[in-house]
């Protein structure tokens, strides 16, 4: 982009002291102009080496001094870009693309990630680390821990989403896993403070954890109390012979112990399993039907126990799955989420992990029965009453009072019309007795009285 006066916008040459249109003085500008380039230059240079960090401090400071540094604002996009920070990336490239209309790389970074889907890719991932967020905030931190590594898995370039894996690793401590996290979250930001100070802290923990194993080992040492061997020993073991004589001293001491402990011990134990064995074929003729029962009641066990199994996913699956149907709750696709919570395997669930289940599963069930409920309006308006009351029943079985006892009502008016008149009586009994003071409780009842008299008639 070409230097221009910064009062009149007349295009210079680059040595003017002075403006040649307005006279305006060029020296102070110039100066300003060669410090946004130096913060530029650095940022480019911090970039190069994968400091995100360092490269954004330095172009913001660029664009202080000159905001229609162009390059600046540009590089400045991509090092936002590369951390997740996609909204503020393409805040900045829009900014540029205003600022120089003509020959701007902010147009083909634009048009590079609508095409691709990039925004897409990343607002889910931002979404699900939005959630995660939530999860450690009520104190979930298993269920953050596994959204935070789908989020990793497909946006490794949200930085956020490592560091606070990384976190809840140490609080964990789980310092291997965190320092492994950290460590491939240094490749994209080699110089981000928080991952020097997160690292430092497991340097910390590790060390302490050094010192305390090697003060027990030296205590239990002290506590075995160590006994040395004679100098003579000790000059022998320094020698060159030492190890020759150690090696001999071992295969004779060696030797007596087998003579003197050993070979008694076995000659005796021989005879002891001889009467043993004896004894306890005895007893296992007596006992073994008493065993073949208790074999047989073991196995009923575990096969009822893996009953309960069937078709169910493990631990960690049923925390996936569970994760994804709430996402799916989130995105109000509840027939996703249906789906697959039924592939979750709530006993295996901790008790936050649980209670989530259950808030989802409400979720699915008050979707099922607004299906049915609808369901149930569509064929009554089409006078397929049997239709009718087959979904107003499974609504109310569920649930009588749904929608103030609109879905009972309706049952009752689906079996007036079937010429089921029992049914409809009660049916329009109960709304009145779950809504005596309700306009629908007092039609109900109204209507109920004339069934009755036409019945006597």
């Amino acid at each position: 982009m070409a230097e221009t006066c910064y009062y009149c916008g007349q295009e210079l040459t680059g040595h003017e002291k002075r403006c040649p249109r307005c006279g305006a003085d060029l020296s102070v500008y110039r100066e300003i102009l060669a410090i946004a380039a130096y913060y530029y230059n650095d940022g480019l240079e911090r970039a190069n080496a994968h400091d995100l960090t360092g490269a954004i401090r330095s172009l913001r400071e660029a664009l202080l001094y000159n905001k229609y540094e162009t390059d600046a604002r540009n590089l400045l996009g991509l090092c936002l870009y590369a951390k997740g920070d996609a909204v503020e990336a393409i805040s900045e490239w829009v900014i540029s693309k205003n600022l120089q209309k003509d020959d701007n790389l902010a147009d083909d970074y634009l048009r590079e990630i609508q095409s691709r889907g990039e925004i897409s890719r990343l607002n889910s991932g931002i979404m699900k680390y939005n959630q995660a967020l939530k999860y450690c905030q009520e104190g979930a931190l298993d269920l953050a821990r596994l959204q935070l590594r789908r989020v990793i898995t497909d946006n490794p370039e949200i930085l956020d989403a490592s560091l606070l894996l990384a976190l809840i690793l140490i609080h964990n401590e789980s310092y291997e896993e965190a320092e492994a996290v950290l460590k491939e979250a240094e490749k994209r930001d080699s110089k981000n403070p928080r991952i020097q100070a997160y690292r430092n802290e497991i340097s910390r923990e590790l060390a302490a954890a050094g010192e305390k194993r090697r003060k027990k080992r030296k205590k239990a040492e002290q506590a075995e109390g160590g006994h040395r061997l004679p100098a003579f020993f000790g000059n022998l073991a320094d020698s060159r012979w030492g190890a020759l004589i150690n090696i001999a001293v071992g295969f004779v001491v060696g030797l007596l112990v087998c003579a003197f402990l050993v070979i008694p011990s076995i000659r005796q134990q021989v005879k002891s399993d001889a009467s043993k064995t004896v004894v306890t074929a005895n007893e296992q003729a007596s006992k073994s039907s008493t065993s073949i029962s208790q074999l047989q009641k073991q196995v009923s066990d575990l096969n009822a126990e893996l009953e309960k199994y069937t078709g169910k996913s493990d631990v960690v699956t049923s925390y996936e799955q569970l994760i994804q149907a709430n996402n799916a709750v989130a995105s109000n696709d509840l027939t996703t989420a249906g789906q697959l919570l039924s592939s979750v395997n709530r006993d295996l669930l901790q008790s936050q992990g649980q209670a989530l289940y259950d808030s989802v599963n409400s979720a699915v069930n008050a979707k099922a029965l607004d299906d049915a409920y609808n369901a149930g309006i569509e064929a009554y308006n089409k006078e397929d009453y049997a239709t009718a009351i087959t979904q107003f029943t499974t609504v109310t079985s569920t649930d009588e009072s749904y929608k103030d006892g609109d879905a009972l009502y309706r049952l009752g008016q689906a079996y007036e019309k079937n010429q089921n008149t029992p049914e409809a009586i009660n049916a329009y009994n109960r709304v009145n007795e779950l809504f005596p003071d309700s306009s629908l409780g007092r039609r109900a009842a109204s209507r109920s009285k004339k069934l009755s008299a036409s019945q006597t008639q």
